[in-house]
């Protein structure tokens, strides 16, 4: 029964278009004893978000994005927000990672994930990525892609675990793809 009510408020969650708060999903300890609220992206957090890709180390942008400037950020994630589920890493009052899908037909998704600097290392893009895989599953997703820059070995072994593929090679990217049937997870 319990699984039942978990379900049902899950599908709730993300069914709603737009939510105005920040839905708390779940916690997250990282090897320091900080705590992170991982949290469905609500309109009170986008400002938030922003102000985090605004500090954003561009030597870590991947494939252009994030983009530069603040209205540049807010005009993208405007988009992704009014598209599909956005998920959050909050550690205290700050946004410290951000993970998406954008739907590319009713049964495939594009996955992104960015992680702040200050915040890199300790599982926070992992976690991210696992609740996303999750959550699409369970909106019956079919296949989850990602575009992943060759020199960001730390996430292409994330992908690698999580069970994606490397599907397509291009100079300087590789798509990787998980096909929802074929990883038993």
């Amino acid at each position: 029964m319990k699984d039942f009510k978990n379900a049902t408020r899950l599908q709730q969650i993300l069914s709603e278009k737009s939510p105005h708060h920040s839905v708390p999903l779940s916690l997250y300890f990282d090897g320091k004893g900080r705590r992170f609220r991982l949290c469905r992206l609500g309109q009170r957090d986008l400002e938030k978000l922003v102000r985090m890709y605004a500090h954003f180390d561009h030597e870590q942008t991947a494939l252009g994005l994030p983009p530069r400037g603040e209205n540049q950020i807010r005009e993208w994630l405007a988009r992704l927000f009014a598209s599909d589920v956005q998920l959050i890493a909050k550690h205290g009052r700050e946004v410290a990672a951000h993970a998406a899908w954008i739907k590319s037909s009713d049964t495939q998704a594009e996955v992104i994930v960015f992680v702040h600097q200050a915040y890199q290392g300790v599982g926070l893009g992992k976690k991210l990525l696992l609740a996303v895989v999750t959550m699409a599953r369970f909106m019956g997703l079919d296949i989850l892609w990602a575009e992943v820059e060759n020199r960001n070995a730390r996430m292409i072994h994330i992908n690698h675990e999580l069970g994606f593929q490397t599907v397509d090679l291009h100079q300087g990217s590789r798509q990787m793809a998980l096909d929802m049937h074929e990883a038993g997870q």
